[in-house]
């Protein structure tokens, strides 16, 4: 009985896993663009005007 609980909870953290990595395939391009409709890299560069 004990060696199922194992199989079961290994399945369970394999899913999770899955899980997280899932949500983070999709919220790192969703942050991305998020950045670029907010224009951060026009910001950053200020045409040039922030160069040392």
């Amino acid at each position: 009985m004990q060696n199922g609980k194992v199989a079961v909870v290994k399945s369970q953290s394999k899913a999770r896993l899955a899980i997280l990595e899932l949500a983070h395939m999709m919220s790192v391009p969703m942050s991305l663009i998020a950045v670029l409709n907010m224009k951060v890299p026009d910001a950053i560069w200020q045409g040039g005007h922030n160069t040392p």
